[in-house]
Protein backbone atom coordinates (compact mmCIF):
# COMPACT_ATOMS: atom_id res chain seq x y z
CA UNK A 1 0.00 0.00 0.00
CA UNK A 2 1.36 3.18 -0.79
CA UNK A 3 0.25 6.59 0.81
CA UNK A 4 -0.54 8.10 -2.63
CA UNK A 5 -3.27 5.89 -3.17
CA UNK A 6 -4.77 6.34 0.22
CA UNK A 7 -7.12 9.24 0.45
CA UNK A 8 -7.40 12.78 2.74
CA UNK A 9 -9.66 11.07 5.50
CA UNK A 10 -7.87 7.89 5.06
CA UNK A 11 -4.51 9.59 5.92
CA UNK A 12 -6.22 11.28 9.06
CA UNK A 13 -6.75 8.01 10.28
CA UNK A 14 -3.30 7.05 9.43
CA UNK A 15 -2.38 9.96 11.69
CA UNK A 16 -3.76 9.37 14.62
CA UNK A 17 -3.21 5.53 14.68
CA UNK A 18 0.48 6.54 14.56
CA UNK A 19 0.21 9.51 17.65
CA UNK A 20 -1.73 6.45 19.21
CA UNK A 21 0.56 3.99 18.90
CA UNK A 22 3.69 7.07 19.29
CA UNK A 23 1.96 7.45 22.57
CA UNK A 24 1.98 4.41 24.03
CA UNK A 25 5.89 3.76 23.34
CA UNK A 26 5.81 7.07 25.08
CA UNK A 27 4.00 5.34 27.93
CA UNK A 28 0.85 7.80 27.60
CA UNK A 29 -2.51 5.84 28.88
CA UNK A 30 -3.96 5.33 25.31
CA UNK A 31 -6.49 2.88 25.80
CA UNK A 32 -9.00 3.48 23.64
CA UNK A 33 -10.01 5.66 20.38
CA UNK A 34 -13.02 7.09 18.84
CA UNK A 35 -14.44 9.73 16.11
CA UNK A 36 -16.96 12.36 15.64
CA UNK A 37 -17.75 14.30 12.34
CA UNK A 38 -14.46 16.84 12.71
CA UNK A 39 -12.35 15.05 15.09
CA UNK A 40 -10.08 11.55 16.54
CA UNK A 41 -10.27 11.14 20.05
CA UNK A 42 -7.27 9.12 21.77
CA UNK A 43 -7.14 8.22 24.72
CA UNK A 44 -10.08 7.66 27.44
CA UNK A 45 -12.25 10.83 28.65
CA UNK A 46 -11.31 9.83 32.31
CA UNK A 47 -7.97 9.91 31.86
CA UNK A 48 -5.13 11.93 29.71
CA UNK A 49 -6.80 12.28 26.08
CA UNK A 50 -5.50 14.43 22.94
CA UNK A 51 -8.41 15.44 20.11
CA UNK A 52 -7.05 15.39 16.67
CA UNK A 53 -9.00 18.00 15.18
CA UNK A 54 -9.31 18.12 11.47
CA UNK A 55 -7.23 20.52 9.30
CA UNK A 56 -7.22 21.12 5.41
CA UNK A 57 -3.11 20.90 5.45
CA UNK A 58 -1.08 18.05 5.66
CA UNK A 59 -0.88 16.21 7.96
CA UNK A 60 -4.32 17.02 8.11
CA UNK A 61 -4.60 16.89 12.03
CA UNK A 62 -3.81 19.11 14.89
CA UNK A 63 -3.19 17.20 18.09
CA UNK A 64 -4.52 19.00 21.37
CA UNK A 65 -3.62 17.35 24.74
CA UNK A 66 -6.49 17.39 27.45
CA UNK A 67 -3.68 18.09 29.63
CA UNK A 68 -1.52 21.32 28.74
CA UNK A 69 1.25 20.30 30.66
CA UNK A 70 1.66 16.91 28.07
CA UNK A 71 1.12 19.68 25.47
CA UNK A 72 5.31 19.53 24.26
CA UNK A 73 5.62 15.63 24.23
CA UNK A 74 1.66 15.65 22.10
CA UNK A 75 3.54 18.35 19.86
CA UNK A 76 7.05 16.21 19.68
CA UNK A 77 5.01 12.81 18.52
CA UNK A 78 2.81 14.83 15.93
CA UNK A 79 5.75 15.58 14.47
CA UNK A 80 7.24 12.20 14.31
CA UNK A 81 3.63 11.00 13.76
CA UNK A 82 3.99 13.19 9.84
CA UNK A 83 7.14 12.18 9.30
CA UNK A 84 6.17 8.37 9.00
CA UNK A 85 2.67 9.34 7.27
CA UNK A 86 4.93 11.11 4.42
CA UNK A 87 7.39 8.78 4.31
CA UNK A 88 4.54 6.29 3.36
CA UNK A 89 5.14 4.27 6.49
CA UNK A 90 1.93 2.43 7.29
CA UNK A 91 3.16 0.59 10.41
CA UNK A 92 3.60 -3.12 11.09
CA UNK A 93 0.52 -5.85 10.57
CA UNK A 94 -2.88 -6.00 12.09
CA UNK A 95 -5.13 -9.01 11.48
CA UNK A 96 -9.00 -8.53 11.66
CA UNK A 97 -11.48 -11.38 11.40
CA UNK A 98 -15.24 -11.81 10.34
CA UNK A 99 -17.30 -14.80 8.97
CA UNK A 100 -19.36 -14.63 5.91
CA UNK A 101 -22.28 -17.02 6.03
CA UNK A 102 -23.52 -18.53 2.69
CA UNK A 103 -27.04 -19.83 3.55
CA UNK A 104 -28.81 -22.86 2.46
CA UNK A 105 -31.12 -22.36 -0.33
CA UNK A 106 -34.97 -21.91 1.24
CA UNK A 107 -38.02 -23.51 -1.18
CA UNK A 108 -40.72 -20.57 -0.22
CA UNK A 109 -43.36 -18.91 -2.42
CA UNK A 110 -43.27 -17.46 -4.77
CA UNK A 111 -41.36 -20.71 -5.70
CA UNK A 112 -39.10 -19.97 -9.39
CA UNK A 113 -37.92 -22.89 -11.00
CA UNK A 114 -35.73 -20.92 -12.78
CA UNK A 115 -33.90 -19.82 -9.90
CA UNK A 116 -33.83 -23.37 -8.39
CA UNK A 117 -31.79 -24.69 -11.59
CA UNK A 118 -29.33 -21.92 -11.71
CA UNK A 119 -28.43 -22.76 -8.30
CA UNK A 120 -27.92 -26.45 -9.19
CA UNK A 121 -25.74 -25.56 -11.94
CA UNK A 122 -23.45 -22.93 -10.39
CA UNK A 123 -23.46 -23.95 -6.68
CA UNK A 124 -19.95 -25.07 -5.57
CA UNK A 125 -18.76 -26.77 -1.76
CA UNK A 126 -15.43 -25.35 -0.95
CA UNK A 127 -13.89 -26.64 2.60
CA UNK A 128 -10.63 -26.04 3.81
CA UNK A 129 -8.05 -22.90 3.76
CA UNK A 130 -7.46 -21.03 1.33
CA UNK A 131 -5.41 -17.33 -0.14
CA UNK A 132 -6.20 -14.24 -1.96
CA UNK A 133 -2.72 -12.60 -1.93
CA UNK A 134 -0.47 -13.12 0.57
CA UNK A 135 -3.04 -10.53 3.02
CA UNK A 136 -6.10 -12.74 2.84
CA UNK A 137 -6.82 -15.96 4.44
CA UNK A 138 -10.38 -17.64 3.88
CA UNK A 139 -11.20 -20.91 6.01
CA UNK A 140 -14.26 -22.36 4.32
CA UNK A 141 -16.40 -24.57 6.14
CA UNK A 142 -20.11 -25.97 6.37
CA UNK A 143 -22.91 -26.33 8.82
CA UNK A 144 -24.36 -30.18 8.41
CA UNK A 145 -27.66 -30.60 9.53
CA UNK A 146 -28.56 -33.30 11.81
CA UNK A 147 -30.01 -35.27 8.70
CA UNK A 148 -28.03 -34.37 6.29
CA UNK A 149 -27.32 -37.12 3.75
CA UNK A 150 -24.86 -36.61 1.24
CA UNK A 151 -26.31 -39.00 -1.35
CA UNK A 152 -30.03 -37.30 -1.62
CA UNK A 153 -28.91 -34.08 -1.20
CA UNK A 154 -29.33 -31.66 -4.51
CA UNK A 155 -28.61 -28.64 -2.66
CA UNK A 156 -25.07 -27.79 -0.42
CA UNK A 157 -25.56 -27.25 3.25
CA UNK A 158 -24.68 -23.82 4.80
CA UNK A 159 -21.53 -22.58 3.78
CA UNK A 160 -19.38 -20.35 6.28
CA UNK A 161 -16.45 -18.34 5.45
CA UNK A 162 -13.94 -17.45 7.98
CA UNK A 163 -12.17 -14.10 6.76
CA UNK A 164 -8.56 -12.99 8.01
CA UNK A 165 -7.13 -9.96 6.80
CA UNK A 166 -3.55 -8.88 7.14
CA UNK A 167 -3.86 -4.85 7.59
CA UNK A 168 -1.05 -2.92 7.14
CA UNK A 169 -0.92 -0.51 10.25
CA UNK A 170 0.56 0.76 13.24
CA UNK A 171 -1.84 -0.46 15.79
CA UNK A 172 -5.48 -1.49 15.73
CA UNK A 173 -7.59 1.74 15.27
CA UNK A 174 -9.85 3.63 12.95
CA UNK A 175 -7.24 3.08 9.97
CA UNK A 176 -7.13 -0.39 10.52
CA UNK A 177 -10.89 -1.06 10.63
CA UNK A 178 -11.51 1.44 7.32
CA UNK A 179 -9.10 -0.87 5.55
CA UNK A 180 -10.07 -3.92 7.24
CA UNK A 181 -14.12 -3.45 5.81
CA UNK A 182 -12.68 -2.16 2.66
CA UNK A 183 -10.94 -5.16 1.58
CA UNK A 184 -13.70 -7.42 3.66
CA UNK A 185 -16.84 -6.40 1.10
CA UNK A 186 -14.55 -7.22 -1.88
CA UNK A 187 -13.42 -10.69 -0.56
CA UNK A 188 -17.54 -11.42 0.32
CA UNK A 189 -18.19 -11.15 -3.33
CA UNK A 190 -15.09 -13.36 -4.48
CA UNK A 191 -16.63 -15.73 -1.86
CA UNK A 192 -20.15 -15.29 -4.00
CA UNK A 193 -18.16 -15.94 -7.20
CA UNK A 194 -16.64 -18.62 -5.92
CA UNK A 195 -19.23 -20.67 -4.10
CA UNK A 196 -22.16 -19.58 -7.27
CA UNK A 197 -24.38 -18.66 -4.38
CA UNK A 198 -25.14 -15.26 -1.91
CA UNK A 199 -22.65 -14.62 0.91
CA UNK A 200 -23.87 -12.41 3.35
CA UNK A 201 -21.37 -9.46 3.93
CA UNK A 202 -21.37 -9.18 7.65
CA UNK A 203 -21.83 -5.99 9.83
CA UNK A 204 -17.83 -5.24 11.06
CA UNK A 205 -14.77 -7.32 11.12
CA UNK A 206 -13.27 -7.49 14.03
CA UNK A 207 -9.16 -7.17 15.49
CA UNK A 208 -8.87 -11.32 15.47
CA UNK A 209 -8.69 -13.05 18.69
CA UNK A 210 -5.55 -13.73 20.39
CA UNK A 211 -5.73 -17.08 20.45
CA UNK A 212 -6.37 -17.20 16.59
CA UNK A 213 -3.67 -15.06 15.85
CA UNK A 214 -0.26 -17.23 15.85
CA UNK A 215 -1.92 -20.42 13.67
CA UNK A 216 -3.48 -17.25 10.99
CA UNK A 217 0.01 -15.97 10.91
CA UNK A 218 1.89 -19.43 10.42
CA UNK A 219 -0.40 -19.86 7.65
CA UNK A 220 -0.09 -16.37 5.28
CA UNK A 221 3.12 -17.54 3.95
CA UNK A 222 2.12 -21.27 3.90
CA UNK A 223 2.97 -22.71 0.44
CA UNK A 224 -0.23 -25.34 1.23
CA UNK A 225 -2.47 -23.18 1.29
CA UNK A 226 -3.73 -21.95 -2.43
CA UNK A 227 -5.28 -19.20 -3.94
CA UNK A 228 -9.17 -19.45 -4.28
CA UNK A 229 -10.74 -20.27 -7.81
CA UNK A 230 -13.56 -21.25 -9.56
CA UNK A 231 -13.13 -23.77 -12.05
CA UNK A 232 -9.58 -23.58 -12.63
CA UNK A 233 -9.17 -19.58 -12.59
CA UNK A 234 -7.55 -17.99 -9.73
CA UNK A 235 -9.85 -15.27 -7.98
CA UNK A 236 -7.21 -13.12 -6.63
CA UNK A 237 -7.16 -10.04 -7.23
CA UNK A 238 -5.86 -8.10 -4.62
CA UNK A 239 -2.06 -8.45 -6.19
CA UNK A 240 -2.55 -6.71 -9.32
CA UNK A 241 -2.92 -3.27 -7.18
CA UNK A 242 1.14 -3.85 -7.08
CA UNK A 243 1.35 -4.20 -10.62
CA UNK A 244 2.38 -1.38 -13.08
CA UNK A 245 -1.12 -0.52 -14.61
CA UNK A 246 -2.66 -3.15 -12.53
CA UNK A 247 -4.60 -0.92 -10.11
CA UNK A 248 -7.29 0.27 -12.49
CA UNK A 249 -7.51 -3.78 -13.90
CA UNK A 250 -8.18 -4.44 -10.04
CA UNK A 251 -10.71 -1.82 -9.82
CA UNK A 252 -12.65 -3.23 -12.77
CA UNK A 253 -12.61 -6.71 -11.54
CA UNK A 254 -13.46 -5.10 -8.27
CA UNK A 255 -16.60 -3.61 -9.16
CA UNK A 256 -17.45 -7.03 -11.42
CA UNK A 257 -17.45 -8.87 -8.75
CA UNK A 258 -19.62 -6.71 -6.24
CA UNK A 259 -21.99 -6.44 -9.35
CA UNK A 260 -22.02 -10.09 -9.45
CA UNK A 261 -22.71 -10.38 -5.74
CA UNK A 262 -25.38 -7.67 -5.63
CA UNK A 263 -27.44 -9.61 -8.38
CA UNK A 264 -27.09 -12.89 -6.28
CA UNK A 265 -28.44 -11.18 -3.25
Amino acid sequence: MTVNRIDIAALRMLCADWLMQLGRDAGLPFSQYGSRGDSFTIGSPNELNVIGHFTDAEPYLRFVSSDPSQQPLIDSLAIETASRVKQGNVGSTVWHSATCPAPGYQIAAPFSMGSFMERLSNQTRIVGWWRLGSNVLIEFAEELPNDWDPKNALLPPQALAHVHIAVPAPCVGNFSSHIAHAVLETTAAICSFALGRAVSLPPSAFPTRPEMAPGVQARQFDQSVLTLARKHVALDIFTLVGVPGGFECFQRLRSAFLTFDAAKH
